[in-house]
């Protein structure tokens, strides 16, 4: 056993000529690595390799770490760990170039996929946190914040078929409020919770027709008051999106003088009123 690290030893020894045209520094000591200080070494162990500067017997500067698993790294070292800006290159092909602080991923940095979907953003400790975007291959993307890796805090999610959903996010789900606009044009702009409507919402339809009112599991629950075309209107209970009861059949009539108020502002101002409803 005592014979294993004089040949491993060996074997640095001979590899070291190719990895001096690489750097600016001497060719560190062969007499033992507790003397390796301002100069450029190989170090193998355990199937992994470092090829690369040496100071105070630590990796500090300009290196490469190649992994027995095929990941490797080429980049800035500081007292034995990634420090300042590099690249890491996984075995699967998927790549992250930008900063690094203590060995792990830390401020501004781009994740490639395999499948060519990138992550841009800022990294705490390893983890996507603060703002950042993210480009899917289908074309869909999401620019907002970041929170331990999650989507988490105000974002925009543009989705490949048109859709677009602006607002709060928790753990990559919509929560709080936010606003869902489909590509037919139909809009949803109220509270969320784990990804569904929940809540006080309100929908503006395409065709000129509003309806305000709650919502509990992505579902009509409660009270709402629907405003349709033609000056038809309804106040009714609802249960699992169905009717179950309204106030007043005829309650529509009652309406037909507000619809004539509410047709005479300009675009802008019936804009404002269905928001502030």
């Amino acid at each position: 056993m005592k014979s294993r690290p004089f040949r491993i030893w060996v074997t640095v020894a001979a590899l070291f000529g190719s990895a001096s045209a690489s750097f600016s520094l001497p060719p560190c000591s062969q007499k033992g690595m507790n003397k390796w200080h301002l100069c450029e070494g190989i170090f193998i162990e355990n199937g992994d390799a470092f090829k690369g500067q040496f100071i105070n017997n630590q990796k500090s500067g300009m290196g490469k770490y190649t992994w027995k698993n095929g990941d490797t790294f080429l980049g800035n070292y500081k007292n034995d760990k990634k420090n300042g800006s590099g690249l890491y290159t996984y075995s699967t092909g998927e790549t992250f170039e930008g900063e690094f602080l203590n060995g792990m991923s830390h401020g501004r940095g781009t994740y490639t996929f395999s499948d060519g979907s990138k992550f841009i953003g800022s990294y705490n400790e390893g983890q996507r946190t603060g703002p950042g975007k993210i480009y899917f291959k289908d074309g869909s993307f999401f620019d907002g914040e970041y929170l331990r890796g999650a989507r988490t805090g105000f974002g925009v999610f543009v989705f490949s078929n048109g859709d677009k959903y602006q607002g709060h996010w928790e753990d990559n789900k919509q929560e709080g409020q936010g606003v869902y606009t489909w590509a037919t044009g139909d809009t949803y702009s109220g509270g969320w919770k784990k990804g569904i409507k929940a809540g006080h919402g309100s929908f503006s339809y395409a065709n000129g027709s509003y309806f305000f009112g709650d919502f509990h599991n992505d579902l009509k629950e409660g009270w709402g008051f629907y405003l349709g075309q033609n000056g038809y209107a309804e106040l009714c209970e609802y249960s699992l999106n169905e009717i179950v009861k309204c106030l007043n059949s005829d309650i529509h009539k009652g309406f037909l003088v507000l619809e004539t108020v509410f047709k005479s502002y300009s675009a802008n101002e019936r804009k404002t009123i269905q928001s502030k409803l």
